[in-house]
């Protein structure tokens, strides 16, 4: 479980955007991008984009290198199965910054709000 949450990357409103969790196959972007992957757009606060065939390694590396800024979108298609009326074609979108989550830090939090509570 810890190996899935080292490698399990969230985008500002809390989706994923990449896991590599056996688990959540076809959850957020796979890790590298090919010509059997659907297309990804990078659009920037000012409105530049650039398309191609990305995944979440090259994400990833805009990230670190500062060339994705925060407010940034990565957008791409998927195709959704999973309402009645069939298979339809939708767009996702993540909004940089990326980052990890960390379950052990929540946890403290959590434990020190409850702690200082129950002495009230």
């Amino acid at each position: 479980m810890q190996g899935y949450e080292r490698d399990t990357w969230y985008d500002r409103a809390g989706r994923i955007v990449f896991t590599n969790s056996k688990g959540l196959v076809g959850v957020g972007l796979p890790r590298k991008g090919g010509r059997a992957t659907a297309d990804v757009t990078f659009t920037t606060p000012d409105g530049r984009s650039q398309t191609g065939k990305y995944g979440w390694d090259d994400v990833h590396a805009l990230q670190q290198a500062g060339t994705l800024p925060a407010g940034s979108t990565v957008t791409t298609t998927v195709l959704d199965d999973t309402q009645p009326g069939g298979p339809q074609t939708r767009a996702r979108s993540y909004t940089a910054p990326f980052a990890l989550a960390s379950r052990e830090a929540d946890y403290r939090i959590a434990w020190a709000f409850f702690e200082h509570n129950s002495r009230q």
